[in-house]
């Protein structure tokens, strides 16, 4: 089976984790900084896969190694915009933690497929595609349409942000058009 790793245990992060494991499209790695914050995510959904006859895997992890061999990476790492603060702090901040993510899932996973979610979207999604030395591919994702990697490592541009991605199930539809 694949593997997608999801760097960020969040809201955003567990959703993603959860759709991808409930449709069976490959095992999932759940990261997170947060001590024992993944681990309980990834238990919780692990044992939920046999009640709905599933048998995705789901970790979750701490350590960045538990990423090797990842076909899919989907950074969701980073902290939220809080009321008085400005675009530039949220990006300073974030610029950090995704890039720190990047690098570290570049070292176990060269031939990923980089999915940002994290905001400013934008910067964050050029960020990454700095720190995997690819070039921008011809194609983007854009409100669903999604397009195989131009090189590897790859990422993938997209405008989630549009809508808030309270829906994880964009990035379900977009490994099932990946593995399928």
């Amino acid at each position: 089976m694949k593997k997608i790793s999801i760097v960020g245990a969040g809201n955003t992060g567990a959703t993603a984790a959860h759709w991808l494991a409930e449709r069976e499209l490959a095992n999932v790695v759940l990261l997170d900084v947060v001590e024992g914050m993944p681990q309980g995510k990834g238990l919780d959904l692990l044992e939920a896969m046999p009640i709905i006859g599933r048998d995705a895997k789901v970790v979750g992890t701490n350590d960045y190694a538990d990423t090797k061999d990842s076909d899919i990476v989907i950074i969701t790492a980073g902290i939220a915009r809080k009321p008085g603060m400005s675009r530039d702090d949220l990006l300073k901040t974030n610029a950090e933690i995704v890039g720190k993510a990047a690098t570290e899932t570049l070292k176990y996973s060269p031939n990923a497929i980089f999915i940002v979610l994290t905001n400013p979207l934008d910067t964050m999604a050029y960020l990454v595609m700095k720190k995997t030395a690819c070039p921008a591919p011809a194609s983007s994702v854009r409100l669903g349409f999604w397009t195989p990697p131009v090189c590897a490592p790859s990422w993938q541009w997209n405008q989630a942000s549009a809508w808030k991605m309270s829906n994880a199930t964009f990035w379900a539809d977009t490994a099932t058009r990946w593995f399928r």
